[in-house]
């Protein structure tokens, strides 16, 4: 989430009063309220403003490699049912020699 001001603030202070910011992350600067670096997203700033002001978006996901995930393995082509008898008859076929001792 993030936490904006819009331009339209007319600066009434009551967004900055004691017990709305726990961070006191809200100022008033050249007549407006602006939000600093102190801010935790908390939005207890939204309901205090008198005039819908504050607003809060929210932030796109983003998306992170984790260590334990790997990457995507290549993409082999399936095995149609003449391949698979063809490579069974191979292996039979490899069978009956090492069995027969040829």
């Amino acid at each position: 989430m993030s936490v904006t001001i819009l331009k339209h603030c007319p600066g009434c202070g009551k967004c900055v009063r004691p017990g709305v910011c726990p961070t006191n992350a809200i100022a008033i600067n050249d007549g407006k309220a602006v939000i600093g670096e102190g801010c935790i997203e908390c939005g207890l700033c939204i309901s205090a403003c008198p005039i819908g002001l504050i607003k809060a978006e929210k932030k796109p996901a983003e998306v992170k490699k984790s260590d334990g995930l790997k990457e995507p393995e290549e993409i082999k082509e399936p095995k149609y049912q003449e391949d698979l008898s063809t490579e069974q008859n191979r292996e039979e076929e490899q069978h009956e020699q090492t069995s027969t001792g040829s």
